[in-house]
């Protein structure tokens, strides 16, 4: 009998402990919130795209375009390229500005470095009337022509890796069975066996970047011309072709600063003493006035020439200034010291003033045989001035 108590007892005790233990688990369900939890959103390509095209540098990313090649979505295939993607701008751009962007965004992030590469291929096609070739030409020369506004290089490659079909275990339109992998549909991916990986060469002054096979991208240098000069026609710097004839010497102090020649002569030996140098000639009211210089073994005389637009002497030619004619009149001579050296000749102090060593004019003899005034403290000789013995060399 005392064993029959003990054991309802027990089986009392298990049954009161559990219903103390179902209603304390009530309890702390009814105080703790349930816990949610968070996905990712992923990325949904359009429905309506036709190519997609993969721009690899270190951030990659795919361009999914339409049939006229107008970029409906970006989708960032890493981190990196997650870090720049909303900074480029495609809605409703065609691929090669899109592409433009992406070498932009990725170059102020830091993604180029020295002799980087971007990479184009082309991975998914669903119209197969696209020209993927053009596609990935365009790509690559957009891609050339940002490198060249940003003043930087980036070399371009090819990859004729096409994946022309769409996404695979698609569902077939007619059954809406999804097709094995032993029976493809036509619409599932097929990969192609790569044909060709273009390799091209560094643009040149007249030649665009180049590949072995004659595709192209970019544009020509152009050539960086230096100007002609006495020893060399105009000389590209970069090719060193070269353009026209060779040009003018540059004179300074009577020499060459290029070459080193003189373009004076010797007024010991060859200043004509028998003429007389006119220059410098300027209207004033009805008169024409300008300067002269004669030479004999003893003086220079400095003249002030003057030429009516009057003729008084019936026998008189006129020389013709501006469209008007005009007539010598003479002047007032002035004799000067003068000393002739190998390279110029120096009109010094007036006899007339008594200063034999107060310089007035310096000049020197052109090859030609005009005369041209260095240094002058007179006004109807200003530096620079030429003066000839041809008055037609001066009335031009």
């Amino acid at each position: 009998m005392k064993k029959i108590l003990a054991l309802l007892m027990a089986v009392i005790l298990v049954f009161s402990l559990t219903a103390c233990r179902g209603g304390s688990e009530d309890l702390s369900n009814g105080s703790v919130p349930q816990q949610t939890n968070t996905q990712t959103v992923d990325f949904v390509a359009p429905n309506n795209y036709s190519v997609v095209l993969l721009a690899s540098i270190n951030p990659q990313i795919k361009l999914y375009l339409d049939d006229n090649g107008i970029v409906l979505a970006v989708e960032a295939v890493n981190d990196d390229a997650k870090q720049i993607i909303d900074s480029i701008i495609y809605k409703d751009t065609d691929y090669q500005t899109v592409i433009k962007m992406f070498v932009s965004v990725a170059n102020s992030n830091g993604y180029i470095k020295d002799n980087e590469r971007i990479d184009f291929e082309i991975i998914e096609i669903k119209n197969q009337n696209i020209d993927t070739n053009a596609i990935l030409s365009n790509a690559a020369t957009a891609a050339a022509t940002a490198a060249d506004e940003l003043k930087i290089i980036l070399d371009t490659k090819i990859i004729d890796n096409v994946d022309d079909g769409e996404e695979k275990n698609e569902t077939n339109s007619e059954d809406g069975n999804t097709p094995s992998e032993s029976q493809p549909t036509q619409n599932q991916s097929q990969t192609t066996t790569p044909s060709h990986t273009h390799t091209f060469s560094k643009a040149t002054c007249t030649e665009p970047s180049k590949c072995a096979c004659g595709t192209t991208q970019g544009s020509a240098l152009g050539h960086d011309w230096q100007e002609a000069t006495c020893k060399a026609p105009k000389t590209c710097k970069t090719c060193g072709a070269t353009e026209g004839q060779k040009g003018d010497h540059r004179y300074s102090a009577g020499k060459c600063t290029i070459c080193g020649a003189s373009n004076t002569l010797n007024p010991k030996t060859d200043l004509d003493t028998s003429k007389e140098y006119v220059g410098n000639l300027k209207v004033s009211g009805d008169m024409l006035i300008g300067g002269a210089l004669q030479f004999d073994s003893e003086a220079c005389v400095v003249v002030d020439r003057y030429f009516n637009s009057v003729q008084t002497d019936p026998n008189q030619t006129p020389i013709v200034f501006e469209g008007k004619n005009y007539y010598s009149e003479g002047g007032g001579p002035n004799p000067h010291y003068f000393e002739l050296t190998d390279t110029e000749i120096i009109v010094k102090g007036s006899f007339w003033e008594g200063d034999p060593d107060a310089i007035t004019i310096k000049l020197v003899l052109q090859g030609d045989g005009t005369l041209k005034v260095t240094y002058s403290t007179n006004s109807l000789f200003p530096v620079g001035c030429i003066f000839s013995s041809n008055i037609n060399d001066v009335l031009k």
